[in-house]
């Protein structure tokens, strides 16, 4: 396997990205241990982060990243202790995606990312939080780190629960506001996206472009009308897409 061929390789930076399962992998402990003479700059844990689960989390996995690690990116989900412990470990992280799975999990990650990030990691470039709107409510978020570029992805927002997707928008705004504001899975009408833009507005939500990924056909002119609100209204570029693919941002 490729843990047993990395104790004899020349020091190298290794960069890895799982899509599916780690727990599926019986041997990733064995693969990130074998790391010790290496440096492991991108860790993506990509199941973990799309797929997230308040019963598996990727901590584990950080007992065998190595303090004064070059870790420059990861992707997974992690409890306040276990983002704590990353960027304890990772000061030269530039690029960071957590997912966030329900309100307890909500208390426990966000005011420490946010004290951490803000105090010890100002050299943090990129922060993408996702989280499905239906699973989350307002009272139990803070507001996320300002950082160069914050990207916020929402899923399973339904014209039914726009204003309350726009009240968690509103309430993990940084201080700069967003780079990207995404929404997967996402079952929006043309109804559904003026409500989110004038609520968001209503918010002053600060937003430089979003991204509505639904199923619902719409006519090339109401594509154009839902650009011109965006734009007139939040000055912001809109863009509608049926299918998510995987982003390597």
């Amino acid at each position: 396997s490729y843990a047993a061929l990395l104790p004899h390789l020349r020091s190298t930076d290794v960069e890895i990205t799982i899509w599916g399962d780690p727990s599926d992998l019986p041997d990733l402990p064995d693969l990130l241990a074998a790391l010790t003479h290496h440096q492991c700059t991108h860790l993506r844990l990509d199941h973990h982060y799309h797929h997230a689960d308040t019963a598996t989390t990727s901590n584990n996995l950080l007992q065998d990243i190595q303090s004064g690690s070059r870790l420059e990116r990861f992707s997974g989900c992690l409890t306040g202790g276990g983002v704590t412990t990353l960027l304890q470990k990772c000061k030269q992280l530039s690029w960071l995606c957590l997912a966030v799975v329900s309100d307890n999990h909500a208390r426990c990650l966000l005011p420490q990312l946010h004290h951490t990030v803000t105090s010890t990691l100002h050299q943090l470039n990129f922060l993408s939080v996702r989280m499905s709107a239906a699973a989350v409510t307002a009272a139990a978020l803070t507001s996320l780190p300002s950082t160069h570029k914050v990207t916020l992805e929402l899923t399973d927002v339904s014209d039914d629960i726009v204003s309350h997707a726009c009240d968690l928008v509103q309430e993990l705004q940084p201080p700069g506001g967003y780079w990207w504001l995404r929404c997967e899975n996402s079952p929006l009408t043309m109804v559904g996206i003026q409500d989110m833009i004038r609520h968001l507005h209503h918010h002053s939500v600060k937003v430089k472009n979003i991204e509505i990924y639904s199923e619902v056909t719409f006519t090339l002119p109401q594509e154009d009308q839902l650009v011109t609100l965006a734009k007139t209204t939040l000055n912001c570029d809109l863009t509608k897409k049926s299918i998510r693919f995987r982003i390597m941002t």
